[in-house]
């Protein structure tokens, strides 16, 4: 759950779950769209999930602003492509309900790691995965518009 969390500034900086959801609060009261993704990075014996709330608008300001959580896990099931899949895009729309739940006029744009080219080892899943995004009622993007997970979350797992 995204409360318990624990939450970082973009530069690295601790933020607690009442600061970033004021955060939110204020970005969405100005007008300011909500963009969710999470990305993993799988190593012998670990998979690490990095999920970012990024803060962007379409009016031009000081720029955008972002806030990630990191976890750490040894199962071996996140080995099966399509199970981390899974995995980062529930943890998205995890996020992405409780912030439409506290704010329901939120714009808010799940982000997903997953790629329709020929060459994409996950174009198989886009239509599964893109649809359950849709279904719950967000924007879903995928690779190359899916900035969120593939840019931002992805920095977070090395």
């Amino acid at each position: 759950m995204i409360k318990n969390k624990n939450w970082f500034t973009g530069v690295g900086a601790s933020i607690n779950y009442k600061s970033l959801i004021e955060e939110v609060r204020i970005h969405v009261l100005s007008g300011g769209s909500v963009f969710i993704g999470t990305d993993s990075q799988l190593s012998p014996s670990i998979c690490t999930f990095a999920s970012v709330i990024c803060l962007h608008s379409d009016v031009k300001r000081n720029g955008g602003k972002y806030f990630f959580s990191k976890s750490k896990t040894s199962e071996s099931t996140f080995k099966n492509l399509k199970l981390r899949i899974m995995s980062e895009v529930h943890c998205s729309i995890e996020i992405g309900l409780i912030i439409s739940e506290m704010f329901p006029k939120a714009n808010v744009e799940i982000h997903i790691d997953i790629g329709s080219g020929e060459r994409s080892r996950t174009r198989g899943y886009v239509d599964e995965f893109s649809g359950w995004v849709s279904s719950l009622g967000f924007k879903c993007k995928i690779k190359p518009d899916a900035w969120a997970s593939f840019a931002v979350a992805d920095k977070h797992t090395k």
